[in-house]
């Protein structure tokens, strides 16, 4: 359990830093003010994350003097050979799967660090500010409408709380949760789960991972040769912190279910009827064959879709629409070798790195 969880503790720390680095950098580099969704964001994924951390922290410490008293006592009972199935179960019973990690954090990851390249070039190429989450103006018109993330509009939250929804509801403990509130009508929390129930909630995030695709080939109708100016950068910035956010509270969530189950086990209350698929006493959620193709496919398909963002992000750098040279971020150097590569890089490097953390996690 303790080489599970430094995984955990290294995911949540990295949300945490991450989030801060960017507030510090906003006040830092800020000429006109900073937006205010820039500290409202940043908190609402530090917030949980932080707690998360702490909460993590104290379990281990938990589990390791419960181990030495153990130990000091040779008292078998407190921590039988059972109870130590069950934490090293609930561990990995609480962890999103292999695909969710590969295929849907990581290319998510990797979208939000595009982006936000993207829009720390603003004012050096794009006439932005991107302490006011301010891309430039759309298709790169001069004076044109200002491309900015994160407006009091309806579709600003729209595409956001998409991003929340397609995280969140990759974590078992979220899906378990939810699936044991509409099956057992609020009753009995540790009730085995309803299969049906939680296919259709799996089968909602991967949905809510639809809007990225979406956002990509309207553009590439639309705007293919001012893409890198185009409403793709505020939308998808929108949706991807919204992602991070659904991260950071899934991961929040399933602290919160993995210490009240810990406790159980420490305490050695394993009542039949307390117990559920969470502690291996009861049958586990299965995902129907065809519910896991589709989230294989539509995962790769997002895969593919992040990948595709970062080379037009590159190839369409200084370039305008309907081959004009009056846009604001229009050169004579064409495509950029350097800015492509960098584009292509930021996927590479994450995806991979995350693909092969999961996998190394997966032979441990």
């Amino acid at each position: 359990i303790m080489s599970h969880d430094v995984c955990w503790l290294f995911s949540t720390a990295l949300l945490l830093v991450g989030s801060l680095t960017l507030l510090i950098l906003a006040y830092a580099f800020e000429d006109n003010g900073v937006a205010t969704a820039v500290p409202v964001l940043t908190l609402l994924v530090a917030i949980p994350s932080l707690v998360s951390l702490v909460l993590q922290v104290r379990m281990n410490r938990q589990v390791k003097q419960q181990n030495l008293l153990t130990d000091e006592e040779h008292d078998s009972t407190l921590l039988a050979l059972d109870s130590e199935k069950k934490l090293d179960l609930l561990t990995a019973g609480l962890r999103p799967t292999s695909t969710s990690v590969s295929l849907y954090f990581g290319p998510a990851l990797s979208l939000v660090v595009v982006i936000l390249v993207r829009l720390a070039a603003s004012p050096f190429n794009f006439e932005g500010d991107p302490s006011n989450l301010d891309f430039g103006p759309k298709n790169g018109i001069e004076n044109g409408e200002p491309n900015i993330a994160f407006t009091n509009e309806f579709n600003t939250y729209g595409h956001c709380l998409q991003g929340v929804l397609g995280a969140m509801l990759a974590f078992p403990a979220v899906s378990g949760v939810l699936t044991q509130l509409f099956t057992c009508k609020f009753r009995e929390y540790w009730q085995s789960c309803n299969n049906h129930v939680w296919n259709l909630i799996k089968v909602t995030a991967v949905f809510m991972c639809i809007y990225p695709t979406y956002n990509l080939t309207k553009r590439l109708i639309r705007t293919s040769e001012s893409f890198a100016t185009s409403s793709f950068c505020n939308n998808g910035l929108e949706w991807a912190v919204g992602f991070m956010i659904g991260l950071a509270l899934g991961d929040f969530i399933s602290i919160v279910v993995k210490r009240s189950a810990l406790n159980q086990i420490l305490d050695q209350k394993f009542a039949q009827e307390g117990e559920s698929w969470l502690l291996g006493t009861q049958e586990p959620p299965k995902y129907q064959p065809r519910v896991n193709g589709f989230i294989c496919i539509m995962g790769i398909v997002f895969l593919i879709t992040v990948f595709a963002a970062s080379v037009f992000f590159g190839l369409s750098w200084h370039s305008c629409p309907n081959g004009e040279v009056d846009c604001v971020n229009y050169s004579d150097e064409g495509i950029s070798a350097e800015v492509l590569a960098v584009m292509l890089i930021i996927p590479i490097v994450i995806v991979s790195v995350v693909s092969c953390g999961e996998c190394m996690r997966l032979r441990k």
